[in-house]
This record gives C-alpha cells, sequence and structure tokens, in this order.
C-alpha cells in the first residue's frame, strides 16, 4: 500500500469558481476573508451574525466541499507572481494534536496518532514558496494532510516491518511527492532550491533530484558518509579544506522541551561568529549499491571564543545538488538554509499564535481537517506581513493589497506617523514593509525602530482593525 495523502485535486475550476459551484466558491471566499480580517477560525468569533455562523458550520460540514479541492486553491499561485522568479521553497511537517478534543469528536475513529504513537492527531507537510532575492513570502505550493496509524509490537518489530516496505510505501515518500506537486505549480519560475531539514536526508530522495532549474539543498543528518573517490568520509574530508569566508549570527534564546525526542532543549542566545567552507564531493549515499552521486558540501561552524561554556557549538553539515564556485554563492545557500525559521513560524501561528487548530471548536474531523486548509491560507498573509516589517527593498504593496487598500492605508499612515522623525513611516510606498508598518502600528506597536519588532500578535490585532477602517472608509468614499 502506497503513501497516500489528501492531497492537491489536480483540477481546473470551471470559470473561475471552487468546488465548480458558484454559491459555494462565494462562500469560501467569504470564510477565507473573514479569517483573514479577525486572525480567528473560530466560527463563532468570525460571523457578522447567526445565520452567517450557521452557513459557515453547513459549509465545513459540506461532504461536496472535497478537502483535494481546498488543497488546490490554497496552494495555487499565479504564474504571473512567479513567472521568471528565483525561488527558495521550504519544505517541513508538523504534527497537530487533538488530545483535548478527542473525546468529542463523532468521527474520532478516523484520527491517527502522532510520532509518539499514543497522541491523537494528524500530520501535516507544507511547502513555502519565498523570493530567494529577499525572501518575501509568496504563497504555498503544495500541502498535504494525512493520518498516521497506530503501530502495535514494540519499537524494533515497527522497525523491522518497516524495512521491507517500498519506498512508496513509507510516509518518508512524502519528500519526493511534495517535490513533484510543487514543481508543477511553481514552473513558469526561472529555477528554484528545495530547502528541506535533516528528515530529508534520504538515499531514494538524492537519486531522484535531477540537475536543471531544480536544486536541493539539505542539512546533513549525523551519519558520515563515505567518499567515493577518497579513502576518508564526507566530515574528515571537510576538516582539511580551509574555511573562506565568516559572518555574524544573533542566535535567539531557546528554552523548550522537544516531543518527538522527548527532551529538553535549551540554548543561550548570544550574539556570535560563524565560519564556513565548502568543497565538490562524490557521496557513496548507500553501502549496498554502487551508485554515486556528485554533490557539493558546505560546513558552517561557531567560533570556538563565542561558544558559551557548558554548551555545543553550532555546527550545520548542508549537502545541495547546486554547483558552488564561490564563497559568495556559498554563502547564499546558507542563508536559504537560515531562512527555514520562516516555515517554522507559519506553524507557530496556525498552532499558538493566532488560528489555535489545536484547540478547536468542531465536532467532526472532516470538518477540522477543512479548517485547516482555510487556517493555512488565512495564516500566509500574516506571514507576508511579518517577513515585511523591515525589507526596504522585498516585496511590492500592490501584491498584496488593491489600489482602494492601498489609498486606505495611505491615509492610516498620516494618522499614525507621529511628530519626531524616528516615529515616520521609513519605507517607500511601493513597498510590501510601508504597508506592514502601518499595520503594525494599528495593532499597537509605538512605531520605534529600537523597539521589539511587532510579532504575530500585533499583526493579528492590526489586520483585523484594518479591516474595520477599510470597510468603514469605502462607504465614505463611495457616497
Amino acid at each position: 500500500m502506497s503513501f497516500t495523502p489528501l492531497q492537491r485535486s489536480g483540477l481546473r475550476f470551471l470559470s473561475g469558481s471552487i468546488f465548480n459551484d458558484k454559491r459555494l466558491s462565494r462562500r469560501y471566499s467569504s470564510f477565507l476573508t473573514r479569517m483573514i480580517e479577525h486572525q480567528s477560525n473560530t466560527v463563532g468569533h468570525i460571523s457578522l451574525d447567526e445565520a452567517e455562523s450557521r452557513g459557515y458550520y453547513r459549509f465545513l460540514a459540506n461532504e461536496r466541499v472535497s478537502h483535494s479541492d481546498m488543497l488546490e486553491q490554497v496552494s495555487k499561485l499565479p504564474s504571473e507572481l512567479i513567472s521568471q522568479r528565483s525561488l527558495v521553497v521550504l519544505g517541513d511537517t508538523t504534527e497537530i494534536s487533538l488530545k483535548s478534543q478527542i473525546s468529542h469528536l463523532k468521527d474520532a475513529d478516523r484520527v491517527g496518532v502522532l510520532s509518539d504513537n499514543k497522541t491523537p492527531g494528524y500530520m501535516a507537510q507544507a511547502h513555502l514558496v519565498l523570493d530567494a532575492q529577499h525572501g518575501g513570502v509568496l504563497g504555498l505550493s503544495d500541502l498535504m494532510l494525512w493520518t498516521r496509524p497506530a503501530s502495535e509490537g514494540s519499537k524494533l518489530a515497527r522497525d523491522r516491518r518497516r524495512k521491507t516496505r517500498s519506498w512508496q510505501e513509507k510516509e518518508s515518500y512524502k519528500w519526493l511527492l511534495g517535490m513533484r506537486q510543487s514543481q508543477s505549480v511553481i514552473a513558469s519560475a526561472k529555477e528554484a532550491i528545495f530547502v528541506f531539514d535533516t528528515e530529508a536526508d534520504l538515499a531514494e530522495l538524492w537519486e531522484e533530484v535531477l540537475p536543471g532549474k531544480t536544486d536541493m539543498l539539505v542539512r546533513v543528518q549525523t551519519n558520515n558518509r563515505q567518499m567515493a573517490d577518497l579513502p576518508m568520509k564526507l566530515f574528515e574530508y571537510l576538516e582539511t579544506v580551509a574555511f573562506c569566508g565568516q559572518y555574524a549570527l544573533n542566535v535567539s534564546t531557546l528554552s523548550r522541551r522537544n516531543y518527538s525526542k522527548n527532551k529538553a532543549q535549551k540554548r543561550q542566545g548570544r550574539q556570535t561568529q560563524l565560519q564556513f567552507r565548502y568543497c565538490p564531493c562524490k557521496l557513496k549515499l548507500r553501502k549496498k549499491k554502487s551508485t554515486i552521486t556528485p554533490l557539493y558540501a558546505i560546513e558552517v561552524k561557531e567560533r570556538t571564543e563565542f561558544v558559551p561554556e557548558g554548551e555545543s557549538p553550532i555546527k550545520w553539515y548542508l549537502l545541495t545538488t547546486r554547483s558552488i564556485e564561490s564563497a559568495e554563492q556559498a554563502r547564499d545557500l546558507i542563508r536559504y538554509y537560515e531562512w527555514r525559521w520562516q516555515i517554522e513560524q507559519l506553524f507557530r501561528i496556525l498552532k499558538r499564535k493566532g488560528f489555535a487548530l489545536e484547540q478547536t471548536e468542531l465536532t467532526s474531523f472532516d470538518a477540522i481537517l477543512r479548517q485547516t486548509i482555510l487556517s493555512f491560507g488565512a495564516a500566509i498573509r500574516v506571514m507576508q506581513l511579518l517577513r515585511a516589517r523591515d525589507q526596504v527593498d522585498g516585496q511590492g504593496t500592490d501584491e498584496l493589497f488593491s489600489k482602494n487598500e492601498q489609498r486606505c492605508l495611505a491615509v492610516l499612515n498620516q494618522k499614525y506617523q507621529g511628530n519626531t522623525h524616528k516615529q515616520q513611516n521609513p519605507f517607500p510606498k511601493d513597498k510590501l514593509a510601508w504597508a506592514s508598518w502601518i499595520i503594525a502600528r494599528i495593532g499597537g506597536w509605538k512605531g520605534y525602530q529600537s523597539q521589539h519588532p511587532p510579532g504575530p500578535i500585533t499583526f493579528l490585532r492590526g489586520w483585523e482593525k484594518f479591516n474595520t477602517y477599510f470597510d468603514a472608509w469605502m462607504l465614505f468614499v463611495n457616497k
């Protein structure tokens, strides 16, 4: 049996009507707009009245509202937005717990388990598309949802059963499936590089990626692979290569529990210096196969004098199919890997800071899946504002706001700017950072660049208030 997640339908909707039903299409668009306006997926909170609330509940329960059609809609990027652009596509997986809701679900038997093999919940994998020049968020190129059935027996027995299955039957097949589905969405791009963490460091995946418009960059697992043309392993070979550059990095404090690994993770915040080196390499990806894959390797290592006592230095090993001819090109690839925090931020907005997927009010698993897809679509707007807040040369304002919305923002900009130079909007009007600054001010941020930058909650409040202002403004100008 193959790995079969809920995925895009691949259908083209007739006359732009989602689900090929104008009534359902209008309800979908209205629901998504309300979620974006209020930064909430709680039906009672976002609805204008009782009738609208009942309509949204019926939509979530409607069997004609296909999960695959909704996934098609939320991971659709306009061709003109990505045409001839260089893209970075971040792929990652998250677990969504239903532990506190499972006793209320009518169809609880359809819910799977998380990686601990006992907590009820479901899985999601998203591919987040960024502009490679400035890191601006463009949207999703793919979204998959699936449940993982509980496995019986000991961990040893489960591992043995897993080894007997083909790759297409394993959950790890999601990496290739997500890449292929994303490639169809971003086909008009100039080039793209997929960036993954250690979970995607799989021999099967490296053997599938072909040179051309699409490349891959992956952080290497702890396994140290044998060089194909030298009597040493990759990590030892990198030690013979001189460092070619270094850069400063602000490391944030980390204090949390990793439940999948069942251990605490702590790290001191600090301003540090990282040095890096790179080399071409030919690797034997499998012990029992003669396949040799030409790649480029990068090592990033924290300088020892900056490492706090009792902590291990930051060290990354990255592998990529993209050729590296200079230290500048290597640094660009390192920067792409550092952008991975963007997709982690997306998951935090969905689960904790805003949409609270894990505290859903719904009592049907099918409805929860529909709510999840809508939440991903709405959370992208918040991500775009967050990413734009400091980018003078980032995305254009017209990529996110209509002409009328931009006119309304200009009025609000005059209202929320202070009298001093430090309280003026420092960004040009045609850049999304200009709009992001205004939304943050509406949300309660004081406007000083020396102040802590506005976070998701500030943008959530600001976006909701902006939509209220915009509705009133449109009534005024249309009198």
